[in-house]
């Protein structure tokens, strides 16, 4: 399934979530409150109520992603980056060692045994949906992308390539959502004298 479906089947359901919340909320509201008083208060709760369904009314259109998902992936790839320097840093050792693929993926699967990303980091076939090293864009390299390569990528690709298959989304969305921020320094126009 790709991303965009994805989102799209879980954006309906949390709508249809919201909307059956919201309505049963307000109906017991109106359960509680609306014939039980003076008519004249009886009015005022039913316009409160009535301002009240179109403050917690949705507005259509698509809604961004809410800054906790963003926070939870963040965090989460903070976490994949440190397992990932690890693969790279073992990689990078039995490479220097001179050991082929098999013992390379060996000590690789010594340290992340039991892991959930055991399966994809040790995939031999490059599956573009189960492999992470298959998701690493390798454009502007000559060299395609394997485990036991350590040059052929670098621990934050790993990671990020993790999260795109935890989370099911594309690469360079959480490429674009995890990249460091950058202040921007003065322009030309502005270091120029008047």
């Amino acid at each position: 399934m790709k991303s965009s479906s994805r989102g799209r089947e879980q954006s309906t359901l949390v709508r249809a979530g919201f909307n059956a919340y919201r309505e049963a909320w307000l109906h017991s509201q109106d359960l509680l409150y609306l014939g039980h008083f003076h008519p004249r208060v009886d009015t005022f709760l039913r316009d409160e109520l009535g301002k009240l369904r179109n403050a917690t009314r949705r507005s259509p259109g698509r809604h961004q992603a809410v800054a906790e998902e963003k926070q939870s992936r963040r965090r989460r790839f903070l976490q994949l980056v440190e397992v990932a320097k690890e693969i790279h840093e073992i990689v990078e050792k039995c490479v220097e060692q001179g050991l082929d693929v098999l013992e390379t993926r060996r000590a690789v699967f010594h340290k992340i045994r039991g892991s959930w990303i055991e399966d994809f980091v040790l995939q031999k076939v490059r599956d573009e949906k189960k492999s992470p090293f298959a998701r690493i864009p390798y454009g502007k390299q000559d060299r395609v992308v394997y485990l036991h390569d350590p040059k052929s990528w670098r621990a934050h690709q790993l990671a990020v390539a993790l999260l795109s298959l935890e989370r099911d989304y594309e690469y360079a969305t959480i490429e674009r959502e995890t990249a460091p921020t950058r202040t921007r320094g003065k322009s030309k126009k502005n270091n120029r004298k008047k």
